[in-house]
This record gives structure tokens, C-alpha cells and sequence, in this order.
């Protein structure tokens, strides 16, 4: 089991090369190091299901597996960001998961985050995902994942096209379809269409 307690600070970079040598203490030391801001990210793709705890450690295995290919696209977090993202979605398309999820227990403000997103995004993200909770389950797991990530997480659609293995213009065209989706949902609140319709601010 992969433990999230905290290690003495070592530069990323440093960890990458070791981990591109097949080093496993220093992949272990990156995903003590980033495993809080993993596990908050699919407990917020999610909801609080009973899996992600083995969601995360499927993400340690098969960051294990690809770091002998990467070479330094993005910051290793948004990396491995990406390898849960991806991990998250072959998990909703199981339908029998779909409908376990609890998103009274998922926090964004308290959650740790990647260190540039602000307090005042935070808020914002939060506020969106109490509002749209009960109607992600109603969203195709593309789309969700793309308005998730990009409208909620504050990811720009490059990165979010990245994350996802999509075109930029296929990822616009999810965020778009799901953000249409949950206005037709919110029809009755007009809070959330609008909240839907702007969302928080893109993070640089």
C-alpha cells in the first residue's frame, strides 16, 4: 500500500530521473508527495466512493509501469493527475459503479490541491460541485470527467485534452455538451445554470 505520510522534501526533477531508472523508493516518495492532491482529485471525478483507495494504488501501479516512457510532458503532478484521470474513467464506465457514489462527503476547499490554485478557486470549484453533485451521475463519463477537470478543477482544455488522451476540440465539445446537459437539469436554479454556464475562473 502506497502511504500519503509526509517525506523529507527532495526536488521533483531529481525523483523523475531516479524514477525513469526504474527506482520504486522514488516513486514511492513522489506519490507520498502527491498522493493527497490524487486522492482528493478522485474523490472529486467520483464522489466518495468505497474504491478510490484501490483507485489510487491502480494509479501507483501503472505510474510504475509508464515512467520508463516519460520525458518530461508537463509537470510530473499534472502526469500523474493525468494516469488517475484515466484509471477514473475506465472506473465510471463500469455501470455497476455509477450509482455508488456519495458527493456528501467530497470536499474541494479542504482537500489539498496542486500548490497554484488559490483559496478563492477553491471556494468557487466548491460551490459549483455542491450544486451539480446530483446530476453528474446523469452525464456521460467523458463529458463529466472533461467538465470536472476543466470547469471545476480549473485545468485549461489543452491540459485537460492531454490528461483525457482527446483532442482539444473534442474536449471543448464535451465540456460544452455537459454544460448544456446540466442546464437542462438546473432548470429550476437559476443559480447553478448560471454557475454552469461561467464557472470558476481557468487556472494559468
Amino acid at each position: 500500500m502506497v502511504s500519503c505520510a509526509a517525506v523529507a522534501p527532495a526536488p521533483d526533477d531529481s525523483l523523475v530521473e531516479a524514477c525513469r531508472a526504474g527506482d520504486r523508493d522514488a516513486l514511492e516518495a513522489l506519490f507520498r508527495r502527491h498522493g493527497p492532491y490524487l486522492s482528493g482529485l478522485l474523490r472529486r471525478l467520483l464522489g466518495a466512493s468505497p474504491d478510490i483507495e484501490d483507485l489510487l494504488q491502480a494509479t501507483f501501479v501503472r505510474a510504475m509501469a509508464a515512467f520508463p516512457r516519460y520525458r518530461g510532458e508537463g509537470a510530473v503532478a499534472h502526469w500523474l493527475a493525468g494516469i488517475a484521470v484515466l484509471i477514473a474513467r475506465e472506473h465510471l464506465r463500469r455501470p455497476e459503479v455509477r450509482r455508488r457514489a456519495r458527493w456528501d462527503q467530497v470536499s474541494l476547499v479542504d482537500e489539498p490541491e496542486a500548490p497554484e490554485v488559490s483559496v478563492e478557486r477553491r471556494v468557487d470549484g466548491r460551490r459549483l460541485l455542491d450544486r451539480v453533485a446530483a446530476h453528474l451521475d446523469h452525464v456521460s463519463p467523458d463529458q463529466r470527467l472533461a467538465f470536472l477537470l476543466h470547469v471545476v478543477e480549473g485545468y485549461p482544455i489543452a491540459t485537460v485534452a492531454r490528461m483525457t488522451g482527446a483532442s482539444g476540440v473534442a474536449t471543448k465539445s464535451r465540456v460544452f455538451l455537459a454544460r448544456r446537459a446540466l442546464r437542462t437539469r438546473a432548470a429550476r436554479d437559476p443559480v447553478l445554470a448560471a454557475m454552469v454556464s461561467i464557472g470558476p475562473r481557468e487556472r494559468p
